[in-house]
């Protein structure tokens, strides 16, 4: 056992691919870990995003089914935006309400 930190303990020796898009990001990479192994790594970024559910009246306002090719069926298709757009949507809110804009 060695008292170095783990992350200098592991190498990163190449990334494979980076694909980036506003939604997310999936990357890969070859490490190297203590004993000499190399390793691939993969890993999917994701900012933080928003997820509405509209309910009235105490239910749930059913959204629209949409296919989604990657799991081969139809599933709901819930509404869902990036926090980015937050002071966006603050704003209409606030303009909605009445209320003055700042």
């Amino acid at each position: 056992m060695t008292d170095a930190p783990d992350e200098d303990r592991w190498q990163v020796l190449s990334r494979m691919v980076e694909v980036r898009t506003p939604w997310m990001s999936m990357i890969g990479e070859r490490w190297r870990e203590v004993a000499g192994q190399e390793l691939e790594y993969w890993r999917a970024e994701k900012p933080d995003s928003l997820l509405v559910v509209t309910v009235h009246d105490g239910r749930l306002i059913a959204p629209v089914r949409s296919l989604r090719p990657g799991v081969g069926r139809t599933t709901l298709d819930l509404r869902a935006a990036g926090l980015t757009i937050r002071a966006r949507l603050h704003k209409r809110h606030r303009r909605s309400c009445g209320a003055n804009s700042s």
